[in-house]
C-alpha cells in the first residue's frame, strides 16, 4: 500500500519455506490459510500476486544445519539464515529475473544509503520494540542494495493504523511469532522427530549434587527454567557439558553463574563487507551488541580474538568434539567480546549483533558546529500517522552548558569519535578527581562535572573511560562503566519511619552513601550491581563482579 502511494509499480509474492502439510502428512495447513489471507490483500490492494517455492532451499540451507546444530546441543537462531539464504538470496534472485527494479519487505528495519555509492548501512527500525535488525545481521551489505524496508520508519500501531483506515483484511491479523517448523509443539518432542535424544543428569552448580535425569540435553538452552523436582527454588540451567552427560542448574533466575563477564564469538560477518574503522585500526571496538533477540541493547568492547590472550573455556560449557574444535579456531579468527556488565545466559550457538553509532547516552555528536555530548534522550511517539521526534539534552564539551534539540526518528545523527583513554580513579580533592594512568602510573586531575549525572557513582579504584581532544589531549567528556558493584549498609524495611517502600522494593543505603530501591529480599552486607545511567538496582553481585 505505502509502495502504491508512492507510486511504484507493485507486484506481491507469496513464498512457500516450509511444507506442513509434507511434514505432518496430512493436507491443508497453516500455510494455505496464510495464502488465502494474502490473496485477499493482494485483491484488495488491486495488485498482481504471484507464488515462489523454496522449500527444497529452505531444507537444504536452513533446517538441515538447525536440526544438525540443535541435536549436538547447541542453540541456534534459524531466522538469520532464513533471511540471509532464502529471503535476501533466492527470493531476491527470483524477484530479479522477473525484471524487479527492487525486493521490498516488512521488516522492521531501515537502510542508510550513501550518496557516493556501495552498500547501504543497516539501522535499527524507528520502533525499538518491533526492530528486526538483529534477524538481518547475516545478510551481506551488497544484498540489501536493491531493497526496501518500507515500514521500518514507522511505529508498529501506526502501521496497524493505515492498514485499517485503507480497510486491509490484515489489519487485525496477530504478527507471527516463533519458528515456523516448530509450530506449537513443544521444543524437545520436535526435536527428537529429528534427531537423538542426548540424556543426561541435572547437577547443582553450587554443591554438585545429582538433582535427577535429563531426558534431553539438546532441548535445554542457557537460561531457561529447569524442571527438577524436589528443589526448594526455581531452578535454571546454567551450562551443559555435552561431553560428560551433565546439565548444570543454578537456585534462583539472578544466580552469578547464570552471568558471563565475556565470550569468544566466531569469525565475524560484517554488513558493510569490512570490520569497523576501530578494529580496523588496531583499536577496540567500544559498541552495543545483542547476544539474543529480546535482550536489550548493552554496552560492550570488542577485540580481535587472534591479538588478544586465549579466554579460558567456561567450566560450566563443554561442547562437543566438533563444536570443541571450531571454538580453538575462534580463538584466532573470531572476537573476543567483554561486555561491561555480565550477561545473563549467553548461549553457544546462538547469533552476538553488535551496533555501532546508535544514538545513546554519552555518545558525542555535532550540534551547530559545536562538539556535544548527550546528556539525556526521549523518544516521544505521535499519534496516529505521527512518527514523533526525539529530543535530547546536550552538554557542549567545550563551554559546559547545556542545550536542547530535537530531530525527527529517521534523520541521520552522526556520532562523532574522539580519543579515549582509560584512568583509574584514586580520590576526591574538592572539586576535582585525581586520576591514573594504569600504564604509566602518571596521575592528572580533572573536574568533576565531566561525568555529568554518573558522578555520584564513583567508587575507589574504577576505570572510567575520558574522551580527549585530539589537538591538546584536554578533556572534554568522562565516562563511568555502565555498571558498578556496591555494597548495602543499610536496608529500611517494610513499615519503618523515614523511607520509601512498595509491594516489590525497598529502600537501602548504598557504601558510597546513595540511597535506591531494591528488592525486599536485599539483606544488610549484601554486594549489588547498580546501573550509573540512572541510578537504579539491576541484580546481585557475583564473584566476577
Amino acid at each position: 500500500m505505502l509502495l502504491k502511494q508512492q507510486g511504484h509499480d507493485v507486484v506481491g509474492v507469496f513464498t512457500r519455506n516450509w511444507d506442513e502439510a509434507e511434514e505432518a502428512g496430512v493436507p491443508g495447513g497453516c500455510g494455505e490459510a496464510d495464502l488465502e489471507a494474502t490473496r485477499r490483500v493482494a485483491a484488495q490492494l488491486r495488485i498482481p500476486l504471484a507464488e515462489a517455492d523454496f522449500t527444497a532451499r529452505y531444507w537444504h540451507d536452513v533446517f538441515a544445519d538447525y536440526v544438525e546444530q540443535a541435536g549436538r546441543g547447541l542453540t541456534p537462531n534459524p531466522d538469520l539464515p532464513c533471511n540471509r539464504h532464502i529471503k535476501f538470496g533466492a527470493l531476491a534472485a527470483w524477484a530479479a529475473e522477473r525484471g524487479a527494479d527492487a525486493l521490498a519487505t516488512g521488516h522492521y528495519a531501515r537502510l542508510r544509503r550513501h550518496p557516493g555509492g556501495g552498500p547501504p548501512q543497516l539501522l535499527r527500525a524507528v520502533d525499538n520494540a518491533k526492530d528486526q535488525s538483529y534477524f538481518l545481521a547475516g545478510v551481506p551489505g551488497a544484498a540489501l542494495a536493491s531493497v526496501e524496508f518500507p515500514v521500518g520508519g514507522l511505529l508498529k500501531n501506526t502501521v496497524r493504523a493505515l492498514a485499517a483506515e485503507a480497510g486491509l483484511a490484515s489489519a487485525a491479523r496477530r504478527s507471527s511469532a516463533g519458528i515456523c517448523f516448530i509450530g506449537r509443539r513443544k521444543y524437545g518432542e520436535f526435536l527428537e522427530g529429528y534427531a537423538a535424544p542426548l540424556e543426561g543428569r541435572y547437577m547443582d552448580v553450587d554443591s554438585g549434587a545429582d538433582l535427577g535425569p535429563c531426558a534431553n540435553l539438546a532441548a535445554l538452552t542457557h537460561g531457561q527454567h529447569a524442571s527438577i523436582g524436589g528443589c526448594q527454588q526455581r531452578m535454571y540451567v546454567a551450562g551443559k557439558d555435552l561431553v560428560a552427560g551433565r546439565a548444570w542448574a543454578a537456585a534462583g533466575r539472578d544466580h552469578p553463574a547464570l552471568f558471563s563477564g565475556e565470550a569468544l564469538a566466531g569469525v565475524p560477518q560484517w554488513v558493510a563487507g569490512v570490520p569497523p574503522a576501530a578494529l580496523a585500526a588496531g583499536r577496540p571496538l567500544h559498541c552495543q551488541f545483542k547476544a539474543r533477540y529480546r535482550q536489550a541493547l548493552a554496552e560492550c568492547a570488542v577485540v580481535p580474538a587472534g591479538a588478544a590472550p586465549p579466554l579460558e573455556p567456561s567450566a560450566l560449557c563443554r561442547l562437543l568434539p566438533e563444536d570443541a574444535a571450531a571454538a580453538d579456531a575462534a580463538q584466532t579468527d573470531g572476537l573476543q567480546v567483554a561486555f561491561d556488565v555480565p550477561v545473563r545466559a549467553v548461549t553457544p550457538g546462538q547469533a552476538l549483533v553488535l551496533y555501532e553509532g546508535e544514538v545513546r547516552t554519552g555518545n558525542v555528536i555535532e550540534s551547530d558546529g559545536r562538539l556535544c555530548e548527550i546528556v539525556k534522550f526521549l523518544h516521544n511517539h505521535g499519534a496516529g500517522r505521527q512518527l514523533g521526534s526525539i529530543q535530547l539534552e546536550l552538554r557542549d564539551l567545550v563551554r559546559g552548558n547545556k542545550l536542547h534539540t530535537r530531530f525527527r526518528p529517521y534523520d541521520p545523527v552522526e556520532v562523532v569519535r574522539l580519543d579515549t583513554k582509560a584512568y583509574q580513579y584514586l580520590y576526591a580533592e574538592g572539586d576535582n578527581l585525581v586520576l591514573m594512568d594504569p600504564e604509566s602510573f602518571e596521575q592528572r586531575s580533572v573536574s568533576r562535572t565531566v561525568l555529568g549525572e554518573q558522578a555520584p557513582w564513583l567508587v575507589e579504584g574504577v576505570i572510567l573511560q575520558l574522551s580527549l581532544s585530539g589537538e591538546d589531549g584536554d578533556v572534554l567528556a568522562g565516562q563511568l562503566p555502565s555498571f558498578v558493584t556496591l555494597e548495602v549498609v543499610d536496608t529500611i524495611a517494610p513499615g519503618d519511619k523515614g523511607g520509601s517502600v512498595s509491594a516489590s522494593y525497598k529502600q537501602c543505603t548504598l557504601s558510597n552513601g546513595s540511597q535506591i530501591m531494591v528488592p525486599p529480599s536485599t539483606t544488610e552486607g549484601q554486594r549489588i550491581v547498580v546501573d550509573t545511567r540512572d541510578g537504579t538496582y539491576l541484580r546481585r553481585a557475583g564473584a566476577s563482579d
